[in-house]
């Protein structure tokens, strides 16, 4: 089988949805699935925790504005940083909730951030924001080297799928690759929401004959993310590994032969389209669909 592809790796990689404005809103809408989002109640519904070289927990409740367009309300306050410097090791706090969620289910979580830095000194890093579902990292922001009096802002959303039934560990890790000094930025989270936006399907679907070229065109993609189609010579079960995006997702191929064809964007509307010659080593071959984004398949 011959498929050129020079971004094979994609799949594997979750980015920020920063893209998603309408699904955003839309969702919005909906019932937010985590208790306090807004720190109206302090820290009530949240747990606090350091990581394992970090500081910076626990935090304090402030009145400040961590998202441009909208006024400044109650938000978790952090300093956070290494508790013994590592070079390049990002240490600081995570800050989660355990939603009950529905196994194959798609929800979008969303939450704004800010960094602000001393009023006098630069610092090499504002903070690395990023989004937690049961321990893994799914998107993340990064502020990078941050001048002196300067305050940063962003919002990450991003959507998954959950795995199974029941409760799952869901929130964010703030942290920094730098020890914490008199002098180091602070960090703010604020507006966090988990919501469900339903089931909507993956589909794919292939035309052409075998060997030639073959039109692969996935439906009910997220816009503008990032989709692969993975093959392998017979059906079975494979569970994507623990170092990989999209980790413990079962897809219904045989694990020996398998192999990643390609990967592609979506559209804005959730489609993605493909040509690609495929030999006759490989006619007979049977195909799934993976979103990066939020881990749905198809069928």
């Amino acid at each position: 089988m011959h498929f050129t592809n020079r971004n094979a790796g994609c799949i594997l990689i979750v980015a920020s949805a920063l893209a998603l404005v309408g699904a955003a809103a839309s969702s919005s809408l909906a019932q937010n699935l985590f208790t306090n989002g807004d720190f109206a109640s302090g820290f009530t519904g949240w747990t606090q925790r350091n990581t394992a070289n970090g500081l910076g927990s626990p935090g304090s409740i402030v009145n400040f504005q961590t998202n441009q367009g909208q006024p400044a309300s109650p938000a978790a306050r952090y300093v956070v940083g290494q508790r013994v410097y590592y070079i390049g090791q990002a240490e600081g706090v995570e800050l989660v909730q355990q939603p009950s969620l529905v196994s194959g289910g798609t929800y979008e979580i969303t939450c704004d951030w800010a960094a602000v830095s001393h009023p006098q000194y630069i610092n090499g890093e504002g903070g690395i924001f990023e989004i937690l579902v049961d321990g893994q990292s799914i998107a993340y922001d990064r502020v990078g080297i941050i001048p002196s009096n300067t305050t940063v802002r962003g919002t990450l959303t991003v959507q998954f799928t959950a795995q199974r039934n029941g409760a799952h560990e869901i929130g964010a890790r703030i942290s920094r690759p730098h020890t914490i000094d008199p002098y180091s930025p602070t960090q703010y989270v604020d507006h966090f929401s988990l919501t469900s936006i339903g089931r909507r399907a993956l589909t794919l679907t292939r035309t052409g004959s075998c060997p030639g070229t073959i039109n692969f065109t996935v439906n009910g993609a997220t816009p503008f993310g990032y989709v692969g189609v993975v093959t392998a010579p017979s059906v079975g079960v494979f569970i994507i590994p623990g170092h990989m995006t999209c980790a413990g997702t079962q897809l219904n191929l045989s694990p020996s032969g398998i192999r990643l064809l390609f990967t592609a964007p979506a559209d804005g509307s959730g489609v993605m389209s493909r040509n690609g010659y495929i030999g006759s080593g490989a006619c007979g071959w049977v195909y799934q669909a993976i979103d990066a984004t939020t881990c749905r398949v198809s069928q």
